[in-house]
């Protein structure tokens, strides 16, 4: 019986076969049936290897289809959520419509005909996403970013009023109070005279608002901003250029989570694939020396995911800032968690992680 080599099935059909036309095992009594047993054996032990080695194969395929249709549905989400849209919550909300009616006839029996707070059919505001939300979300990039950067102006501004002044120098006396000169007051120059803190594009609502706690802040942005907030300025200008600020004259600068979206169109702003390097030019040209900038922007694996922003290689920031230095950094990393003492090589494989850098000027 010459079947070695052929397909496990096979072989098994063939030993099968020379059983039945040779019942004594071939004519050689209970050894030959002995052998044929066991190359039965054999190509069984083949076959359910085999088999073994496709089942594996089956579902490793759909462990890879079911992570690429993951990815898929977290990427439609985050798209999703770009737009205003939370399929998540939408779901939430849907699945607690039956014990929002329940508390609301609860509520509406415990409550007497003349409360003042029995509730309406015409005043229902259902909010049903929030039965098992957090508290809060003490983590990921805007959260660690602004307090990281809040921390390190206040210790910079701090430390520079302990210094004893030799006199006025020309920097110093372009920072005066925001409320002591008109909302388009400008330098002898024809450019806006700044006050202690120029931010350029960060979230006003968040990182703007802890720095007005014990700072003025000049806002630069190219979109409008209504405000009458104390202590708090607004210059319409382009971040790019920053056409309004003479060269040397900023002293505290930032920009938090802007700059991977400037020339991207995704703002209003006109598209411009080098804006990110003209702003970075002009973060340099208006700091005075002994300035500093704090930057931030998405890191790891460099890419631009338009219009939405781009992703830094964690090292291309400071290698287009060749005429500042490097003071500090710290990233918050693909957990949303703060890292701090590490160099920017370290993120350089990361996803979708923050960079947080302080830069200084002479």
């Amino acid at each position: 019986m010459k079947c070695a080599g052929r397909r496990p099935w096979v072989r098994v059909y063939t030993v099968l076969a020379t059983v039945e036309r040779h019942p004594a095992g071939g004519g050689d009594g209970p050894a030959g049936l002995a052998d044929v047993a066991h190359k039965v054996g054999d190509a069984g032990t083949e076959l359910g290897r085999r088999a073994g080695i496709m089942a594996a194969m089956k579902r490793r395929r759909r462990q890879r289809l079911g992570e690429v249709s993951a990815a898929g549905w977290r990427r439609a989400g985050r798209v999703a959520a770009l737009q205003g849209l939370d399929g998540d919550r939408a779901v939430r909300a849907l699945r607690n419509v039956p014990r929002f009616l329940r508390e609301w006839r609860s509520y509406s029996r415990q409550v007497g005909g003349r409360d003042p707070f029995r509730p309406s059919l015409t005043q229902l505001v259902p909010v049903l996403s929030e039965y098992d939300a957090a508290a809060g979300h003490a983590s990921g990039h805007y959260f660690h970013q602004d307090l990281w950067a809040a921390r390190r102006i206040r210790a910079a501004l701090e430390s520079a009023e302990a210094r004893p002044t030799g006199g006025a120098g020309p920097d110093s006396a372009e920072l005066g109070s925001v409320e002591a000169r008109p909302a388009g007051g400008a330098g002898a120059n024809g450019a806006a005279r700044p006050a202690p803190h120029v931010d350029v594009g960060s979230r006003v609502d968040g990182f703007v608002a802890h720095l007005l706690v014990f700072t003025e802040v000049t806002v630069v942005d190219v979109r409008p901003l209504e405000s009458n907030v104390r202590g708090l300025r607004y210059v319409a200008d382009d971040g790019r250029y920053l056409r309004s600020f003479a060269d040397g004259s900023v002293t505290s600068l930032s920009s938090l989570h802007a700059i991977e979206h400037m020339g991207l169109g995704r703002y209003g702003d006109p598209v411009d694939p080098d804006g990110w390097r003209s702003a970075l030019r002009s973060f340099s040209r208006v700091l005075a020396e002994g300035g500093r900038l704090y930057l931030s922007a998405p890191i790891g694996r460099e890419r631009v995911q338009f219009n939405a922003h781009r992703v830094f290689h964690p090292e291309r920031l400071p290698g287009e800032l060749p005429d500042l230095r490097l003071t500090a950094f710290a990233a918050v990393d693909d957990d949303g968690d703060l890292v701090e003492g590490v160099p920017p090589s370290d993120f350089n494989g990361a996803k979708f992680a923050c960079g947080l850098y302080e830069f200084a000027k002479g």
